[in-house]
């Protein structure tokens, strides 16, 4: 890539941050109409701040060269549409149970009004029903938030996510599953310091 082409890629970057940022400055929580529950366990709110987000990456690219990230309970889109501008990234998928949620994210896509989003696919559905088929060509970064399900239902989900092979898995909680790579403190909606463990599935 040319020095010219680059620094049109990082104006094009810090653009839509910036937008994202002022459309979404901080997390909206649920209100107590739309909470949902899964597998008898509510489904509790909370982000991954932009600054998380910014300083877990450059992480998972020191471990593998992901061109594809997934966000399971993807919420309202927030890292998705901040993944979509980072330049290796080809493909941004994010899956949502709550449709409340996704609506919210599908407007912020819609409102950021970026050629970064032809990279994004927001499903609203549940993880368990979602082919994996089309995300094998690629070299994933997953972020899964677990910290509202326990041992079972974790390893449900990260059992489906096996189906991606050679991916990143970033949890909120320590599994017994993938192998094991490190763990980072990041901050978060509920924790300015919140751990992220890493694994290779």
């Amino acid at each position: 890539m040319s020095t010219k082409r680059k620094r049109h890629t990082r104006a094009r970057t810090r653009k839509h941050i910036s937008l994202l940022k002022k459309l979404y400055p901080s997390c909206t929580f649920d209100n107590a109409k739309s909470r949902v529950e899964y597998q008898g366990h509510m489904i509790t709110y909370g982000e991954m701040e932009y600054d998380g987000i910014q300083q877990l990456y450059p992480h998972v690219m020191k471990q593998s060269p992901v061109n594809c990230f997934m966000d399971i309970g993807s919420g309202r889109g927030k890292l998705c549409m901040y993944m979509a501008a980072q330049p290796k990234i080809q493909r941004v998928v994010g899956i949502e149970l709550v449709k409340e949620r996704h609506d919210d994210a599908i407007k912020l896509q819609h409102d950021l009004q970026s050629d970064f989003s032809d990279k994004i696919t927001l499903l609203n559905k549940n993880v368990m029903d979602v082919s994996m088929d089309e995300y094998k060509q690629y070299t994933l970064f997953i972020w899964f938030s677990n910290l509202c399900f326990d041992e079972k239902v974790t390893c449900e989900i990260v059992t489906k996510l096996q189906e991606l092979p050679g991916s990143i898995l970033c949890c909120s909680t320590k599994m017994n599953m993938g192998t094991f790579i490190k763990s980072v403190e990041i901050p978060m909606s509920w924790e300015s310091k919140s751990t992220v463990y890493m694994y290779r599935l």
